[in-house]
């Protein structure tokens, strides 16, 4: 437990790097968002929310830590565990989903009249 106790800081710091990096990966998503058309329009707006949803994960995560070490409780360590999943779990689905659409899209470039 102690050990887990002196690894809480440097996670906090680093949910906080992680959600500022994902803020002004959101902001720029935002931007480019103006000039795209068409499917690029519908990618955009996934990148968007998944963005945004991380910001709230990492959030959550660096609250959870912050709790965690100011109390010592073992509760919030399990919280603290809980929202490191949850970041983890989301992250995992978006390498999924781009395994699988970038297989797709190395698969169509290998047929013929494909890209």
């Amino acid at each position: 437990m102690n050990t887990l106790l002196e690894q809480l800081p440097k996670a906090a710091y680093w949910s906080f790097v992680s959600m500022i990096v994902m803020i002004v990966s959101v902001l720029f998503i935002l931007l480019g968002l103006f000039n795209e058309t068409g499917k690029e329009v519908l990618s955009s707006i996934f990148s968007l929310v998944m963005g945004i949803w991380q910001i709230f994960l990492f959030r959550a995560y660096n609250k959870a830590c912050k709790a965690a070490i100011d109390s010592g409780n073992t509760s919030d360590v399990e919280l603290a565990c809980l929202q490191q999943m949850k970041i983890i779990r989301l992250l995992g689905v978006l390498m999924l989903l781009a395994f699988v659409f970038g297989g797709l899209e190395l698969l169509s470039a290998l047929v013929p009249g494909g890209k």
